[in-house]
């Protein structure tokens, strides 16, 4: 940046550099926010550093779109240019290129890399957690599907059993005739006893969790 093509009205009065994030005050007067900010905080009553009236924090406010416009259209070397960055382009394309300037300071550059280094610690660490807690579900749904599987047995035996002593008692109002009937049937078939075994043997089946 050649600091003789820049007007004055373009430049902060408090650190002498091109704006950044300019902000303008009552009296027309553009700053740095950055810096309004600090200045700002230095006192209980803060005044403006050019006319030295009373600063109200809610009548500051943005500049005109032709300010900024004038300050985006500026043209800059990067910050970085004694590092050996040759980049030359205008003031609203600055921060997209220091975003992926190689030629930033060493210490700047450690920092980021040890920032995304603790990202992806964090990320591995969310991995982890989340892969075991899939593992967990995995191991609950085994069970449950057990579990079922158990209740559908004992459900089919239940219902065959019931539905033989339903058809047993609906016969029994027939007569000696249907109770010669019924008799024939257990004789043929299972005795009470065998039956009252069969469900007990059932009710001995446990599931994994002991219900």
């Amino acid at each position: 940046m050649h600091p003789e093509r820049i007007s004055n009205q373009l430049i902060c009065p408090i650190c002498t550099q091109v704006l950044e994030n300019p902000v303008q005050t009552p009296t027309d007067h553009l700053f740095c926010e950055d810096e309004l900010i600090e200045w700002m905080s230095r006192s209980n009553e803060p005044l403006c550093p050019v006319s030295k009236e009373p600063l109200v924090p809610d009548s500051i406010k943005r500049p005109s779109r032709i300010i900024l416009n004038m300050l985006s259209e500026l043209e800059r070397y990067c910050p970085n240019k004694s590092e050996g960055c040759d980049w030359v382009g205008e003031n609203g394309h600055l921060g997209t290129h220091l975003a992926k300037c190689t030629m930033r300071p060493r210490q700047e550059m450690m920092d980021e890399l040890k920032a995304k280094s603790d990202k992806i610690k964090l990320l591995k660490a969310r991995c982890t957690k989340y892969e075991d807690q899939v593992k967990d579900l995995k191991s609950e749904n085994e069970q449950l599907l057990h579990t079922v599987s158990i209740c559908q047995r004992k459900l089919k035996v239940y219902d065959a059993f019931f539905k033989e002593e339903e058809s047993d008692s609906g016969s029994s109002g027939t007569g000696a005739k249907a109770d010669s009937k019924a008799n024939d049937r257990r004789e043929a078939g299972e005795s009470a006893l065998q039956k009252i075994m069969k469900l007990r043997e059932l009710d001995s089946f446990r599931d994994d969790d002991g219900k």
